[in-house]
């Protein structure tokens, strides 16, 4: 257990990272005219559905290049052994959609879901650049 929580929390770490790379200095604003707000909140709970599924492949081809080469399978091992842990998926209870910019002031469609399982809740923060691809993702 204990190698499961350290690989768990270098993963939370790795990720938090990636979602500060794209934060920068500034905080999470509103969404850019550039983005659908229904396309960002559907394809940010097909993540999520992703992620109940276990399906790593799926999630990197969605993917900056960047994000495949982080989410390895070993990566995202114990990120799907939490999730599964939490028991069966119960839905989506709450999303918040915003954006940022990152250094170079490209922009990025930020969600933030809240979705429910039999034993407990996780929230996942789950970023897109503007082509529609995944650039980060976080849970907790």
């Amino acid at each position: 257990m204990g190698k499961f929580r350290i690989n768990l929390v270098v993963l939370g770490l790795f990720l938090s990272l990636i979602g500060l790379t794209l934060v920068g200095c500034s905080s999470i604003g509103r969404l850019p005219a550039t983005f659908d707000a229904t396309v960002v909140e559907e394809t940010a709970a097909e993540v999520v559905e992703l992620i109940n599924y276990n399906d790593g492949e799926a999630i990197r081809a969605m993917g900056t290049e960047e994000l495949r080469e982080a989410l390895t399978d070993e990566a995202l091992a114990p990120v799907f052994s939490a999730i599964s842990a939490k028991g069966e998926f119960q839905g989506i209870t709450k999303t918040q959609l915003g954006g940022t910019k990152d250094q170079s002031n490209n922009e990025y469609a930020v969600a933030v879901l809240t979705a429910k399982y039999a034993g407990g809740t996780a929230t996942f923060t789950v970023s897109f650049d503007t082509d529609m691809r995944l650039a980060g993702l976080y849970f907790r």
